[in-house]
């Protein structure tokens, strides 16, 4: 859903981010204020959006489909503080075998 989504560490975000530009330059380190946490099932509510979790009584959603835990909020005044860290791939580039940084492999 439209919510700001955050893994618990860099290995998790590797496997999440699937979007056409990821794995590409850098990764964003935050601190979240999570608040009261609603916990769902492996599945998450794509319906749910920030006022009806706020209605709710809850600040942020946390869930594992299986491949990590992530934590969702709706309210960009949760993050309190971010920091870009350079991307280096745990994988081999598929570009170049030698490359472990990536460089827009796709």
């Amino acid at each position: 859903g439209g919510g700001i989504y955050f893994a618990t560490s860099p290995f998790e975000t590797e496997r999440k981010a699937i979007g056409p530009d990821s794995h590409i330059g850098f990764m964003i380190k935050a601190t979240v204020d999570v608040g009261r946490v609603e916990h769902l099932g492996r599945k998450c509510n794509k319906n749910l959006n920030g006022e009806m979790l706020d209605n709710m009584g809850y600040d942020s959603v946390t869930f594992n489909p299986s491949d990590g835990q992530e934590y969702i909020v709706y309210n960009s005044d949760r993050i309190l503080s971010t920091v870009q860290i350079p991307y280096h791939c745990s994988r081999r580039c598929r570009f170049n075998g030698r490359e472990t940084v990536c460089r827009k492999c796709r």
